[in-house]
Protein backbone atom coordinates (compact mmCIF):
# COMPACT_ATOMS: atom_id res chain seq x y z
CA UNK A 1 0.00 0.00 0.00
CA UNK A 2 1.36 3.55 -1.17
CA UNK A 3 2.58 6.20 1.40
CA UNK A 4 -0.79 8.37 0.60
CA UNK A 5 -3.44 4.87 0.81
CA UNK A 6 -1.98 4.65 4.29
CA UNK A 7 -2.77 7.78 4.70
CA UNK A 8 -6.27 8.08 3.34
CA UNK A 9 -7.21 4.72 4.82
CA UNK A 10 -6.24 6.04 8.52
CA UNK A 11 -7.66 9.24 7.69
CA UNK A 12 -11.27 7.33 6.83
CA UNK A 13 -10.87 5.76 10.42
CA UNK A 14 -10.32 8.60 12.73
CA UNK A 15 -13.20 11.02 10.63
CA UNK A 16 -15.65 8.04 11.34
CA UNK A 17 -14.78 8.22 15.34
CA UNK A 18 -15.44 12.16 15.34
CA UNK A 19 -17.14 14.51 13.73
CA UNK A 20 -14.29 16.43 12.35
CA UNK A 21 -13.21 16.23 8.83
CA UNK A 22 -9.72 14.43 8.74
CA UNK A 23 -7.90 13.79 5.16
CA UNK A 24 -4.54 13.03 6.24
CA UNK A 25 -3.15 12.37 10.23
CA UNK A 26 -1.32 15.59 9.33
CA UNK A 27 -4.76 17.44 9.90
CA UNK A 28 -4.48 16.23 13.45
CA UNK A 29 -0.69 17.87 14.13
CA UNK A 30 -1.84 21.06 12.05
CA UNK A 31 -4.81 21.14 13.91
CA UNK A 32 -6.08 22.04 17.68
CA UNK A 33 -4.95 19.38 20.64
CA UNK A 34 -8.34 17.90 21.50
CA UNK A 35 -8.71 14.77 19.92
CA UNK A 36 -8.59 12.64 23.50
CA UNK A 37 -11.34 10.03 21.16
CA UNK A 38 -8.92 9.16 18.68
CA UNK A 39 -5.41 8.56 20.47
CA UNK A 40 -6.69 4.32 20.54
CA UNK A 41 -6.71 4.08 17.06
CA UNK A 42 -3.59 6.23 16.25
CA UNK A 43 -1.46 3.61 18.70
CA UNK A 44 -3.38 0.92 16.80
CA UNK A 45 -2.27 1.77 13.38
CA UNK A 46 1.45 3.05 15.04
CA UNK A 47 3.25 -0.66 14.45
CA UNK A 48 1.10 -1.52 11.66
CA UNK A 49 1.84 1.59 9.45
CA UNK A 50 4.66 1.26 6.66
CA UNK A 51 5.13 4.87 5.21
CA UNK A 52 7.81 6.41 7.18
CA UNK A 53 6.11 9.42 6.35
CA UNK A 54 2.92 8.37 8.01
CA UNK A 55 4.51 6.54 10.46
CA UNK A 56 6.36 10.36 11.50
CA UNK A 57 2.79 12.01 11.23
CA UNK A 58 0.82 9.70 13.63
CA UNK A 59 4.14 9.75 16.17
CA UNK A 60 4.12 13.65 15.85
CA UNK A 61 -0.34 13.49 16.61
CA UNK A 62 0.82 11.43 19.68
CA UNK A 63 2.65 13.84 20.92
CA UNK A 64 0.33 15.09 23.05
CA UNK A 65 -0.24 14.95 27.24
CA UNK A 66 -3.57 13.45 26.44
CA UNK A 67 -1.67 10.36 25.16
CA UNK A 68 -0.14 9.79 28.54
CA UNK A 69 -0.44 6.36 30.11
CA UNK A 70 -1.05 5.45 26.56
CA UNK A 71 0.95 5.67 23.95
CA UNK A 72 4.25 5.45 25.66
CA UNK A 73 4.42 1.83 25.39
CA UNK A 74 4.02 1.17 21.62
CA UNK A 75 6.36 4.67 20.83
CA UNK A 76 8.99 3.17 22.95
CA UNK A 77 9.07 -0.69 20.92
CA UNK A 78 8.78 2.23 17.73
CA UNK A 79 11.87 3.50 19.02
CA UNK A 80 13.48 0.58 19.80
CA UNK A 81 13.39 -0.92 16.41
CA UNK A 82 15.51 2.25 14.72
CA UNK A 83 18.58 1.18 14.83
CA UNK A 84 20.03 4.61 13.19
CA UNK A 85 20.42 7.17 16.40
CA UNK A 86 21.02 9.50 14.16
CA UNK A 87 17.12 9.23 12.36
CA UNK A 88 15.24 12.40 12.28
CA UNK A 89 12.30 9.65 12.94
CA UNK A 90 13.76 8.35 15.95
CA UNK A 91 14.66 12.38 16.91
CA UNK A 92 10.64 12.40 16.52
CA UNK A 93 9.49 9.48 18.62
CA UNK A 94 12.28 10.09 21.33
CA UNK A 95 10.83 13.83 21.63
CA UNK A 96 7.13 12.29 22.00
CA UNK A 97 8.38 10.16 24.70
CA UNK A 98 9.45 13.18 26.06
CA UNK A 99 5.88 14.57 26.41
CA UNK A 100 4.03 11.27 27.23
CA UNK A 101 6.62 9.86 29.67
CA UNK A 102 4.74 9.59 33.40
CA UNK A 103 6.94 9.70 36.72
CA UNK A 104 5.92 5.50 36.40
CA UNK A 105 8.48 5.64 33.11
CA UNK A 106 11.61 6.87 34.87
CA UNK A 107 13.38 3.54 34.89
CA UNK A 108 12.68 3.43 31.01
CA UNK A 109 13.68 6.72 30.06
CA UNK A 110 17.11 5.92 32.14
CA UNK A 111 17.70 3.14 30.44
CA UNK A 112 16.96 4.68 26.97
CA UNK A 113 19.18 7.99 27.96
CA UNK A 114 22.04 6.08 29.05
CA UNK A 115 21.91 3.36 25.69
CA UNK A 116 24.65 5.68 23.74
CA UNK A 117 23.69 3.49 20.78
CA UNK A 118 20.32 6.24 20.53
CA UNK A 119 22.58 8.47 19.57
CA UNK A 120 21.23 12.48 19.90
CA UNK A 121 17.21 10.28 19.75
CA UNK A 122 17.75 10.91 22.62
CA UNK A 123 18.14 14.74 23.58
CA UNK A 124 14.63 15.44 24.39
CA UNK A 125 14.45 12.67 27.02
CA UNK A 126 16.86 14.73 29.39
CA UNK A 127 14.36 17.04 29.84
CA UNK A 128 11.62 14.40 30.64
CA UNK A 129 13.79 12.42 33.13
CA UNK A 130 13.54 16.04 35.31
CA UNK A 131 9.79 15.77 34.77
CA UNK A 132 9.14 12.88 36.27
CA UNK A 133 10.50 14.45 39.28
CA UNK A 134 12.44 11.78 40.51
CA UNK A 135 15.33 12.16 43.01
CA UNK A 136 17.07 9.96 40.96
CA UNK A 137 17.38 12.32 37.48
CA UNK A 138 20.53 14.40 38.63
CA UNK A 139 22.66 11.08 39.23
CA UNK A 140 21.30 9.51 35.69
CA UNK A 141 21.97 13.36 33.58
CA UNK A 142 25.20 14.04 35.41
CA UNK A 143 25.93 10.51 33.94
CA UNK A 144 26.16 11.12 30.41
CA UNK A 145 26.91 15.17 31.29
CA UNK A 146 29.75 14.34 28.83
CA UNK A 147 28.07 12.79 25.63
CA UNK A 148 28.43 15.50 23.21
CA UNK A 149 25.62 14.20 21.23
CA UNK A 150 23.21 15.36 23.93
CA UNK A 151 25.38 17.45 26.41
CA UNK A 152 23.41 20.67 25.61
CA UNK A 153 19.71 18.92 26.37
CA UNK A 154 21.47 17.55 29.25
CA UNK A 155 22.68 20.91 30.43
CA UNK A 156 19.43 22.20 30.32
CA UNK A 157 17.48 19.62 32.39
CA UNK A 158 20.82 20.40 35.16
CA UNK A 159 19.39 23.77 35.34
CA UNK A 160 15.82 22.84 35.94
CA UNK A 161 17.05 20.26 38.97
CA UNK A 162 19.33 23.58 40.34
CA UNK A 163 21.43 21.63 42.98
CA UNK A 164 24.72 22.78 44.22
CA UNK A 165 25.92 19.67 42.81
CA UNK A 166 24.83 20.23 39.49
CA UNK A 167 26.15 23.66 39.87
CA UNK A 168 29.68 22.45 41.08
CA UNK A 169 29.78 19.91 37.52
CA UNK A 170 28.36 22.26 35.73
CA UNK A 171 31.11 24.79 36.26
CA UNK A 172 34.06 22.86 35.79
CA UNK A 173 32.58 21.88 32.28
CA UNK A 174 32.48 25.44 31.78
CA UNK A 175 36.13 25.83 31.96
CA UNK A 176 36.78 22.84 29.01
CA UNK A 177 34.49 23.50 26.73
CA UNK A 178 34.05 24.55 23.33
CA UNK A 179 32.65 28.27 23.05
CA UNK A 180 28.85 26.99 22.08
CA UNK A 181 28.61 24.52 25.24
CA UNK A 182 30.42 27.15 27.43
CA UNK A 183 26.89 29.64 26.17
CA UNK A 184 24.93 27.13 27.33
CA UNK A 185 26.65 26.68 30.51
CA UNK A 186 26.29 29.76 31.45
CA UNK A 187 22.86 30.40 31.04
CA UNK A 188 22.38 27.15 32.79
CA UNK A 189 24.37 28.18 36.02
CA UNK A 190 22.65 31.42 35.97
CA UNK A 191 19.25 29.18 36.43
CA UNK A 192 20.96 27.44 38.79
CA UNK A 193 21.92 30.54 40.37
CA UNK A 194 18.29 32.03 40.75
CA UNK A 195 16.69 28.60 41.86
CA UNK A 196 19.47 28.20 44.79
CA UNK A 197 18.76 31.64 45.88
CA UNK A 198 15.06 31.53 45.83
CA UNK A 199 15.50 28.07 48.19
CA UNK A 200 17.63 30.08 50.43
CA UNK A 201 15.25 33.05 50.54
CA UNK A 202 12.23 29.85 51.40
CA UNK A 203 14.21 28.96 54.10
Amino acid sequence: MSASAEDRELAGRLAAATNRQIKSVYDLVNGPDNYAELIPILVDALPNTRSSVVKEGIVRALTCKQARGVAFGPLKKEFLAIDDGDSPVKWTIGNALSVVAKASNFEEISALLLDERHGRARQMLADALVSTKDRRAESVLLKVLDDATISAHVISALARVGSSLSRTRLEQLANVSDASTRRVVTRALRQIAKRLERGQQGT
